[in-house]
């Protein structure tokens, strides 16, 4: 079982579009700075911090406040999709092609779904685990699996992990017709107080 970045477009979303507002954020304020306190004026001689920005008053246009609103809207509307976009926290999947071994042409359509459920139900069947959520994400080209374990307390985790990567994953694999899966394990500890339960 190899470690792989699994694809998580909100995290990128939000990497990209927050360092760019800070940048710009960060820019601005010490500019605004720098021109209160009159750093500027070496480069450029005629700024006044104390004179006004503009010496006639300025008349908008009949229009100018329905553009404000449309601006507003739309503004208000790319930062809704951007809140939703935060409840994707796991890649979704689809459905895969698979091409049928043998002299007979013809392929199998298989969804994702029906391939997580079951790598999740061999995975539950392991001593010492307990919910197991599992996201097969990506293309055939480019594949990817997300695993979710709740691990009960006192179990291996070195054992579990083995148990996963020589037992779990190959059957997985093979089902899918894939060579190499990209996996991302995630462990809980199960720190809730329970009987002992005998499998």
């Amino acid at each position: 079982m190899r470690p792989s970045r699994a694809p998580d477009p909100p995290a990128r979303l939000n990497r990209a579009l927050l360092g760019a507002f800070g940048l710009v954020l960060l820019v601005a304020g010490a500019g605004g700075l720098a021109a209160g306190l009159g750093l500027l004026r070496g480069l450029l001689p005629g700024l006044d911090p104390a004179a006004p920005l503009l010496r006639e008053p300025v008349r908008a246009a009949a229009w100018t406040p329905w553009a404000a609103a449309a601006g507003g809207v739309v503004v208000g509307f790319l930062a809704l999709l951007w809140l939703l976009a935060q409840a994707r926290r796991r890649p979704t999947g689809g459905t895969w092609r698979l091409g049928g071994p043998g002299p007979v042409s013809g392929s199998t359509l298989l969804p994702t779904a029906a391939a997580a459920s079951a790598v999740a139900h061999d995975i539950e069947g392991y001593r010492g685990t307990g919910s197991v959520t599992a996201t097969v994400a990506g293309t055939r080209s480019a594949p990817a699996l997300l695993l979710d374990v709740t691990v009960e307390t006192g179990t291996s985790i070195a054992d579990l992990r083995h148990h996963i990567a020589a037992h779990a994953l190959p059957r997985l694999r093979t089902a899918l017709q894939l060579d190499t899966l990209p996996t991302r394990l995630v462990l809980r500890l199960d720190t809730r107080d329970r009987g002992p339960r005998v499998r």
